[in-house]
């Protein structure tokens, strides 16, 4: 009997499939990992008055406020219990993610997590079910956050021009380049961030609501990449449509 095309073709895809079907089992290791309790220190700057303008940045060195928030979190979302000692508390702390505040300079802080869960030993022989991490956060007075500083760099949409930006504790000097009008107490200040979020304009100083993120390098801890935006200064009557850049400095002070 003489087969058609669609016959062969369909003969064709199944071979195909049961083929395919004919491969290696998956590893049943692949998807598992070893008892572990890294773990990760973030503060969060929010503006709770907008919603969105969150964000967490990895920390080491903290500044002592009380009103910001630094969590610790597990790396491992699957463990059956964690366990956090922070310092010289008495009592340990449990869960997967906690909070804490810090409203005096206290130095290093100490902080360790004992995580424990059901070790997999088919795939790590080694694997006792109980690992123990530690870090230490320093909590320096607030003037003294690694953010603070001059960095003279440039704008990405301008790069041949270079100029210098100031970070203090309570201000932000030059940005946007030659406003004379210092940012102050409309930003939050972390410890290797800001968030700025000032509504002033004024044609006089050529201040334009300077809004925008800043965060310093972690690995380099010296390069600052601010993320802004601001009115045009050349409309002093209009907010609208807004300007906006990137400034990339190297702390030089």
């Amino acid at each position: 009997m003489k087969r058609t095309a669609p016959f062969w073709n369909t003969l064709g895809a199944g071979l195909i499939l049961l083929l395919a079907g004919c491969g290696k089992d998956p590893d049943p290791c692949a998807k598992q990992h070893p008892t572990s309790a890294a773990f990760r220190m973030e503060e969060e700057i929010s503006l709770q008055a907008i919603p969105g303008r969150t964000r967490r940045f990895r920390v080491d060195t903290i500044g002592a406020t009380g009103m910001i928030p630094i969590f610790l979190t597990a790396e491992d979302s699957t463990a059956d219990s964690y366990e956090w000692q922070i310092g010289s508390e008495a009592n340990p702390r449990r869960g997967r993610q906690i909070e804490l505040r810090f409203p005096q300079a206290v130095g290093a802080v100490n902080i360790r997590l004992t995580v424990r869960k059901k070790p997999t030993t088919g795939c790590f022989p080694n694997d006792s079910g109980v690992d123990v991490q530690q870090k230490a956060l320093v909590v320096v007075d607030r003037d003294r956050v690694p953010v603070i500083g001059v960095y003279e760099g440039y704008n990405l949409s301008n790069p041949t021009n270079r100029f210098r930006v100031t970070i203090e504790e309570n201000a932000i000097l030059n940005l946007p380049q030659g406003c004379r009008y210092d940012l102050r107490n409309e930003f939050i200040l972390g410890s290797m961030g800001l968030h700025a979020f000032s509504q002033v304009f004024s044609p006089e100083y050529g201040a334009g609501a300077l809004r925008g993120w800043a965060e310093l390098d972690w690995n380099s801890r010296n390069v600052l990449r601010f993320d802004y935006e601001y009115n045009d200064p050349t409309k002093p009557l209009s907010t609208s449509p807004r300007l906006h850049d990137t400034f990339v400095g190297t702390k030089v002070q």
